[in-house]
């Protein structure tokens, strides 16, 4: 028997859950093209976040180790910074030409890694708001 049950992407397939730093709060995101922040304890709704440009399914989401931030990649190639606080995005990556199958961010808050159906790694730097490596190998795989 499940502590809680989150359903609030209705019924729609959830691809990504995380946790943020401090363990109280439960992102996921869907093909809804949403991300639901939710209470870990209570499972009440803390939040949604839409992006306004455009609703694409949504595959990786990440929070910067202090949770202020998230990263989110999805079918649209593109990476995108939400400022939680605002909860607006405040950076869009479109360095990719296949759908992001995952992000990750460094220790410092000051860089992220997205991965990519076409078997590219993308470093982006949040500090100058472009990509600054891509470890794209011939013939290579999806990462997933």
């Amino acid at each position: 028997m499940p502590v809680h049950r989150f359903d609030y992407h209705g019924g729609k397939a959830i691809n990504t859950v995380t946790w943020n730093h401090s363990n109280a709060v439960i992102a996921s995101a869907a093909d809804d093209g949403r991300i639901v922040l939710s209470h870990s304890e209570s499972a009440k709704l803390l939040g949604v976040l839409d992006d306004p440009e455009t609703i694409t399914p949504i595959n990786s989401i990440a929070f910067t180790p202090q949770s202020d931030l998230l990263a989110c990649g999805g079918q649209d190639g593109c990476v995108k910074i939400w400022d939680l606080r605002k909860k607006e995005i405040t950076t869009r990556f479109r360095n990719h030409t296949a759908p992001i199958t995952s992000v990750a961010w460094n220790g410092m808050d000051s860089h992220i890694a997205s991965a990519s159906e076409s078997g590219d790694v993308i470093l982006h730097s949040l500090v100058s708001g472009v990509a600054v490596a891509n470890f794209n190998q011939k013939g290579s795989r999806a990462i997933k």
